[in-house]
């Protein structure tokens, strides 16, 4: 979900690359946690 803030506080960049680099963070751990998790149950029904 798009974050929406005020126009005033779009001059403050370094708050808002924080934020990006945090949400993109978050997204790159959420899809190694899902990908562990898919591999861990095609092994588990492949090889016992």
């Amino acid at each position: 979900m798009p974050l929406i803030m005020p126009i005033k506080e779009l001059r403050n960049t370094t708050e808002i690359s924080d934020l990006a680099h945090k949400a993109q963070e978050l997204l790159n751990g959420a899809e190694a946690i899902d990908a562990e998790v898919v591999f861990a149950e095609l092994e588990k029904k492949h090889f016992g």
